[in-house]
């Protein structure tokens, strides 16, 4: 479960933070002062902002994406902040903050907008984390806010606001054919900005895998002579991609679904059984 916690901004660990990376030094984040809390109050209405670290599943070995959200009234057009991440995680990037600086397992975050405020509940930052080879099924790494530095308006300051963090949860451990494969959603200059997990094989997204996903993979393919789509969303695409060639759903596919069916249910069968 998610910890939802009360906070008020403090300077002095993000600042720290962005200038000990600068400067090579080593600083830890976990020296925050003492906080007091204060609710924002804007037009004689007292309200509570909320910044979010969206939960993921994934797999040992994989890449898994943490998207940052916040509700505000679409009021918030800054923000200066210290997340922090389980030591095991490797951070590989951060996509959607003006600035970043990483030190040990702590990145501070700067972004801000000079027109249009952040709207609510749509990504604003990306984190991107490599989950370890060795993870095993059940283990949780937690994603979660050190500090807060700035979060603010373009009137006001969000003093007093809660704080959603995420837990990373292991569906999966290492090995060369996984049960769930992972999509990586990107931007327009090739940025991951977010991870879907789903089920190799499932090419209609209801969460299992049957011979109604063979059957869709052969219709699939045999419209695409005449330009339709069957399966209509690029993830599902990817998953219906059994054998993760890099191309499109084919017949081998439907026909790798079918053969995994089929010793599943006589046997403990892997993908592994299957795809050589």
């Amino acid at each position: 479960m998610k910890k939802n916690t009360l906070m008020k901004t403090s300077a002095i660990v993000a600042s720290a933070v962005m200038a000990a990376a600068a400067n090579g030094a080593t600083v830890s984040a976990k020296t925050a002062a003492p906080r007091t809390m204060r609710r924002t109050k804007k037009n004689d209405v007292i309200s509570m902002e909320t910044i979010e670290l969206s939960d993921a599943q994934a797999i040992a070995g994989k890449t898994v994406s943490v998207q940052m959200t916040m509700e505000t009234g679409n009021n918030c057009y800054a923000y200066d902040l210290v997340v922090e991440y389980a030591p095991e995680l490797e951070l590989e990037s951060v996509v959607g903050a003006n600035a970043y600086s990483e030190l040990d397992n702590y990145v501070a975050i700067v972004g801000y907008v000079s027109t249009n405020p952040f709207m609510d509940n749509k990504p604003i930052v990306t984190f991107n984390f490599k989950v370890p080879s060795e993870a095993e099924v059940g283990d949780i790494y937690e994603v979660k806010f050190n500090d807060i530095r700035s979060f603010s308006g373009l009137d006001c300051d969000f003093e007093y606001f809660e704080l959603e963090n995420s837990e990373i949860e292991v569906l999966e451990e290492t090995k060369k054919h996984t049960d769930y494969m992972v999509f990586e959603k990107k931007d327009e200059n090739g940025n991951v900005i977010d991870t879907l997990t789903g089920l190799r094989g499932d090419a209609d997204g209801d969460g299992k895998v049957s011979a109604k996903d063979a059957a869709m993979i052969a219709q699939h393919c045999a419209k695409s002579y005449t330009g339709e789509s069957v399966i209509e969303s690029e993830e599902n695409q990817y998953f219906a991609n059994v054998n993760a060639n890099g191309g499109k759903p084919t017949a081998r596919d439907a026909a790798a679904i079918a053969n995994y069916m089929a010793k599943k249910s006589i046997s403990d069968a892997t993908w592994d059984d299957v795809i050589k």
